[in-house]
This record gives C-alpha cells, structure tokens and sequence, in this order.
C-alpha cells in the first residue's frame, strides 16, 4: 500500500427474510392457500485495490468477488389449473446454493480541466450449484443444476466523455456515454429453455419449439448511445437528455408474460426529455 495505491479485502454477509407466497384456488371454492419459502443468506468475499495517479488525474479502480448464496430466492409463474388463466400462481422458491465469480475495472481520467472520460468493464459467472427443479406454466419442471442466473449478464461496459465550459459567470456541460450489455436471461423461464422443448406436459397436442438463438428467451447483446447536457446556474440546473441517441433497436429484458402465457418483450425506443432542479442548500 503507497499513498497512491490501497489495497483491500472484505467479507460480508447479507440476507433477505423469507415468507409465503399466497395464492387464492379459484377452483376449489376460492380458497385462500400460501406456501413457505426459506430466508435467503448471501455471502460475499471481494478484494482489490483503489488507485489515483498523475498527479490525482487518474483513477483506477478494480475488484474481484465471489458470491455465496444459500436459498437465493427467485419467483415461478404457473397456473394452478392447466389451461386456466384465472389461476395464475406466482411462487418463490428457493435454490438452496448458487454461486458467481467476477471482476470489475472502473477508471476516470482528467484530460484537460475541462475534459473528463471514465468507463469500466464487468465479468460475472454465475451458475447454480444444487439439483432444483422449478414449476412453471405448462407443467414443465426443468432441472436448474449448471445453469446461470437470470438478469445476470456476462460482461458489461460503458464508456463515458464530459466536456465543461463556462457561459458567462456559470457551467455548462455535455456528457456523451456509450453502454454495452452482453444478452442475458430475465426469468426462471428463459435460463431453462433449451429444456422447454417438444409438447408442453399439460398440452400434449401442442409443440413447443426454441430457436438455436435462444431468442426471445435470451435477450441479445447491445450498445446504445446517450447523450445529455446541462447548465448549472449555482443552486439552479437545467439538464437535457437523448436517450438511444440512433434511435438503435434493442431489448432490455424478456420475460414470460404472467397472466396471459406468452413472452413479454422490453423495447426501448429514442427519448427526448429535460430537467429543471433547484437545490435548497443544506435543507
């Protein structure tokens, strides 16, 4: 450890508290119903070290961790009655151990005093270490054993430049950020496709078929642009934003449309918007 580097490691320990999922039979006189599910434990063991050099014109951070979890907690969607909307169920369920390894390098650099870039990368690997079947609609019970997490994906990055000038006695500012998400799994569902083949156990008259993309049971990968400026007047500011700056087509999420089957697909289109704050000092 230097003035300029600190190294530093942790151990920390989280949960969530467990509870019942309740659900109302609407074919058994609509009788009220729960079932239990465990208080979820995480553990988390993290090392790395934060860094400033070049006369304080840099700053590299980077981590590596490693995630514990026991009875990590997650939702299921099924219908209570095969073919029966009106009996839609969401449960939580419990995975007893899931496990995720990763690494994060983050920087921000002073290139001039009116120009800032700052970015950073991420890796996670996730996977889920105990034998667990889930119940999900169409009476499938795929085996979650190997497979990732949801909303878990690989590798993320983003890319960030600010340039600010002065207008008369204040600042203005522009700021142009670049965003990469790797495609991921947003339910139970999506993680277990390639296991949701053929004809559905509640409807064997059907055929359930998945593309070799996976597609839209994983989300694809994709880069956007946003571009935002602002100008601060002391206690007031005034922001403008561009968000999917090339009006770029791409999905966030997806995820099994509860209540009416299907899959239920995020889009997310150009936006225009703009702000107007007042800060009120110390109250």
């Amino acid at each position: 450890m230097t003035d300029e580097v600190n190294l530093y490691a942790m151990i920390s320990k989280g949960y969530k508290p467990g509870g019942h999922s309740v659900g109302n039979n609407t074919n058994d006189n609509n009788i009220a119903f729960s079932t239990p599910y465990e208080k979820e434990t995480l553990w988390n063991f993290e090392v790395g070290f934060k860094s400033q050099s070049f006369d304080n014109r840099l700053r590299l951070n980077a981590a590596a961790f490693h995630l514990k979890w026991d009875n990590l907690q997650f939702e299921s969607f099924f219908f209570l009655t095969p073919g029966d909307l009106s009996t839609n169920f969401e449960q939580f369920i419990n995975i007893p151990k899931a496990e995720a390894y990763g690494l994060e390098i983050e920087f921000v650099g002073l290139l001039t005093d009116n120009m800032t870039v700052s970015g950073g990368i991420g890796y996670v690997d996730t996977e889920v270490k105990s034998r667990q079947t889930v119940e999900l609609s169409g009476g499938w019970t795929p085996q979650l054993q190997g497979l990732p997490l949801p909303k878990a994906p690989e590798i993320t990055a983003n890319l960030v430049g600010e340039y600010r000038f002065p207008i008369a006695d204040n600042e203005a500012w522009v700021r142009l950020e670049f965003i990469y998400r790797e495609g991921q799994y947003s339910d139970l569902e999506g993680v277990t496709n390639q296991q949701l083949v053929g004809p559905p156990p509640n409807n064997p008259s059907a055929n359930h078929f998945v593309p070799i993309s996976e597609y839209p049971y994983l989300s694809p990968d994709y880069a956007v642009l946003n571009l935002r400026a602002g100008y601060d007047m002391g206690a007031w500011n005034i922001t403008a934003f561009v968000q999917n700056l090339t009006d770029k087509q791409y999905y966030t999420g997806t995820q099994e449309n509860f209540g009416a089957s299907g899959i239920r697909l995020r889009p997310n289109t150009r936006t225009f918007g703009g702000r107007i704050s007042y800060s009120f000092g110390g109250i």
